[in-house]
């Protein structure tokens, strides 16, 4: 198996075991996923959030931004978009991941290239009829 498809199987496990309180398998499969994030840090920085470990998260994005080599694809994975209805799991990650972009550190976020916040708010149709 390649490097790539071995890190994609990690992350898998990873989020599977701690869903299911496997602390052990999902300590092993992070391990591997730290040791060999470099082919894949999305794989790594999804698994961190899906394993609801948010300070090594925001330490991890901070790094990425903070390299050259890896800023624009973190500052893309730091953008916000319309959000469509998801599975409760995929909602859960989705909070999360909006946590670890709302944290103090993040507060740096023009020194590395971030945009200003938008308001993720949704505009409320007027539903009053006249």
């Amino acid at each position: 198996m390649f490097s790539f498809g071995r890190l994609q199987l990690e992350a898998v496990r990873a989020t599977a075991s701690s869903q299911y309180h496997d602390s052990k398998t999902t300590t092993i499969a992070l391990a591997y996923l730290r040791k060999h994030g470099k082919d894949s840090p999305s794989a790594l920085q999804r698994s961190l959030i899906r394993t609801d470990r948010l300070n090594e998260d925001a330490r991890y994005l901070i790094d990425r931004v903070a390299d050259p080599a890896t800023r624009l694809a973190a500052l893309a994975a730091a953008q916000s978009c319309r959000v469509w209805p998801a599975p409760p799991p995929v909602d859960v990650w989705r909070i999360r991941w909006q946590r670890v972009l709302s944290r103090p550190e993040e507060d740096e976020r023009a020194h590395w290239g971030f945009p200003p916040r938008a308001s993720l708010r949704r505009r409320q149709k007027n539903s009053s009829v006249q």
